[in-house]
């Protein structure tokens, strides 16, 4: 209970910090006269595309190999996603004021990007709506729908390994918007030896996304080839056993002290039970046209595939095992 507590204290001391921050360094600081505003916020690989698709009556094909969806177009939906300079990507995810490159420069395009927002109904996003909350003045007309992965952290990390394609499009920028420039430099080479011998790039990602989580750095950087891989082969044998990667710390990690109204999803009940309330509830949202066997259809169908996704996956993991090995 102490140690809860103490987790908890830290929390509401982050929040008090990044306040106290934007209060002092921005020129915005609830300055939006924003109107009504749904932010739609899931874990990577929780299915959020599919399910604002879905529930918008959009029409979308997915990719056949990894069962993905693009997001909704015709403007109905919009992305808060990271701003201009690469560092601040870091912000954004860890809340580490110490990681802004230029207060000016992102404040001008938080407001900017925050702006477009006020008579947009949706936003998706995998952060929490925290740095909009010290830019609109009337976060009481702001509701938040959380898709929650905890019973199903496994299953939505593998997902998420498997429907991004960062690695094969651009290593470079990916280790650089996770790592400040002097480390990106000697943690990439480290990198690119460590993923010569796997060939799923699934893994691959799984592999990257590890070796760039800032509190691994120093051990990575400090340690030679072969204990970088034996620490691979304990990883991705957790993995194997269905025990995902250690959280990091992200604005998710503040979801108990969020001060706005949230309303929590569980992707469990909603994918591998097709409960009824929260088919419901994301009806009610989204203003669905359609009864509520089409949905709970639907949502089968993309299951099921992202089943038959992950069981390869688990294939594909014990051979990378074997090779690493």
């Amino acid at each position: 209970m102490a140690s809860n507590e103490k987790i908890r204290n830290e929390k509401i001391i982050k929040w008090f910090e990044l306040d106290a921050f934007f209060k002092r360094n921005s020129k915005y600081y609830k300055k939006i006269d924003n109107g009504d505003i749904i932010f739609f916020i899931y874990p990577c690989g929780a299915g959020g595309n599919f399910l604002v698709n879905l529930f918008l009556d959009e029409v979308d094909i997915p990719i056949e190999s990894n069962n993905t969806y693009s997001p909704p177009g015709k403007g109905k939906v919009k992305s808060l996603k990271g701003y201009t300079d690469i560092t601040d990507y870091r912000f954004l995810k860890y809340l580490n004021v110490n990681d802004i490159s230029n207060m000016e420069t992102l404040d001008e395009d938080i407001f900017n990007n925050l702006s477009s927002f006020t008579n947009t109904s949706y936003v998706t996003s995998h952060l929490l709506p925290v740095i909009p909350y010290f830019y609109y003045k009337n976060f009481n007309r702001i509701k938040t729908i959380y898709i929650d992965n905890t019973s199903q952290k496994f299953f939505t990390q593998v997902l998420c390994s498997i429907k991004n394609n960062f690695i094969a499009e651009d290593l470079d920028e990916f280790v650089r918007k996770k790592c400040n420039a002097s480390v990106a430099k000697k943690l990439k080479p480290i990198i690119i030896e460590q993923l010569a011998i796997v060939d799923h790039i699934a893994i691959k990602n799984i592999l990257v996304d590890y070796l760039t989580i800032p509190d691994n750095h120093n051990f990575i950087l400090e340690s030679n080839s072969d204990e970088i891989t034996e620490n691979l082969i304990e990883v991705l044998t957790k993995l194997y056993n269905e025990i995902p990667l250690p959280p990091t710390y992200t604005t998710l990690s503040l979801l108990d002290i969020f001060p706005g109204e949230l309303v929590t999803l569980d992707y469990e009940n909603l994918f591998f039970n097709n409960e009824d309330t929260i088919i419901h509830t994301l009806m009610d949202v989204f203003k669905s046209k359609n009864l509520i066997g089409y949905y709970k259809k639907e949502i089968k169908n993309y299951h099921t595939i992202n089943l038959k996704l992950v069981t390869q996956f688990k294939h594909d993991l014990l051979l990378t095992l074997n090779k690493l090995r």
